[in-house]
């Protein structure tokens, strides 16, 4: 929702930051003391530089023979177009957020005139994070009000914390929403290439047992070559010899067996034959279901990056309104673990 979205903003930047390992601008003992202050630029900058390659969405397009079976106008694919529009929107926004709060915090205004525009912006995104979150209306009003009161701007973003992770848990169901989402297109898809090919499908498992049913022959053949009192009988009753009158009723010759050989040969290459005019075929089929494989594992791949990026954000932001300088201390992977629990999200 858009209410994550401004959350997500400044959330993502830093967690962006962290997940890929760039390093900070600040020294480890550029702490909130003797009147230094958070590089929030650093927040806006790294986080237009590690959101322009995220992307949640299926990659239709770049499939050949999977292409065809995606239809915009059913639910299945409307489903995954409104989420991912949403998540992608969510993103842009924590961009947004991220260049507003530079914007405010780095005007010449008092203190007390960043916080109150703060407190104001947050307020813009009220429908969001209520419709969202499970934060009532009123105790939304009650935090803006406290954000206002407060006297310090890290303060005011302290007060905004538990919005701030309430945000980031909504888009993190979204993202969960979104996987599903594309699950279930895909097995759509997949049922839509099964349907298509049905006659494929049954064609390459008649040759699959056809060609089985030989080889059974051919080795009871060859162990009638080698014993003194051959038996064809299993020969007969499988039903693979055509011309059954070559089958002898009694002890078989070599002229009988190698009777038998040249039907199985010839039938053999009839297979051969029917399997070659199949092959392009039965191959489409099967390229068309690596296509949809692909596409959901790394639509998948993707979104958990994500999922993590909003997990590292919102403790990156913790840490920076706790009063911690150094971006390297903001953006810190092993801490997702215990974030997890304290967010109530350790089955996410």
């Amino acid at each position: 929702m858009m209410m994550q979205k401004v959350v997500d903003k400044v959330i993502v930047l830093v967690v962006v930051f962290s997940v890929f390992g760039i390093s900070g601008c600040a020294t480890m003992n550029d702490k909130f003391v003797s009147g230094k202050k958070a590089n929030l630029g650093f927040f806006a900058d790294h986080t237009i530089a590690m959101l322009s390659d995220v992307d949640v969405s299926v990659q239709r397009n770049e499939t050949i023979y999977a292409r065809r079976y995606f239809t915009n106008d059913e639910p299945e694919e409307q489903r995954v177009v409104f989420l991912e529009d949403n998540m992608q929107a969510s993103l842009q926004n924590i961009v947004n957020y991220s260049m507003t709060i530079v914007n405010i915090m780095g005007s010449d205004f008092s203190t007390e005139a960043k916080i109150k525009r703060y407190a104001e912006f947050l307020s813009e995104f009220k429908e969001d994070i209520v419709y969202g979150t499970k934060m009532t209306s009123n105790q939304f009003d009650g935090t803006i009000k406290e954000i206002s009161q407060q006297t310090e701007v890290l303060a005011a973003f302290r007060v905004a914390q538990p919005m701030i992770d309430a945000s980031v848990i909504d888009a993190i169901m979204e993202l969960n929403e979104l996987t599903e989402a594309i699950g279930v297109l895909a097995d759509k898809i997949d049922a839509k290439i099964d349907e298509e090919y049905t006659d494929v499908i049954r064609y390459q498992k008649i040759l699959e047992h056809e060609k089985g049913q030989l080889l059974k022959a051919f080795e009871i053949i060859y162990e009638a070559y080698r014993k003194k009192e051959p038996d064809l009988s299993m020969l007969a009753e499988s039903g693979v010899i055509w011309i059954p009158e070559i089958i002898p009723e009694g002890r078989p010759t070599k002229k009988d067996l190698s009777a038998i050989g040249d039907h199985l040969h010839a039938r053999s290459k009839g297979l051969h034959v029917v399997q070659t005019e199949l092959e392009p075929y039965w191959e489409e089929y099967r390229a068309a279901h690596r296509e949809i494989d692909k596409l959901a594992d790394e639509a998948t791949e993707r979104i958990a990056k994500v999922r993590l990026i909003l997990l590292v954000w919102t403790r990156a932001h913790q840490k920076m309104a706790s009063g911690i300088v150094d971006p390297a201390d903001w953006f810190d992977i092993k801490d997702t673990p215990e974030m997890l629990i304290q967010l109530g999200l350790k089955q996410i």
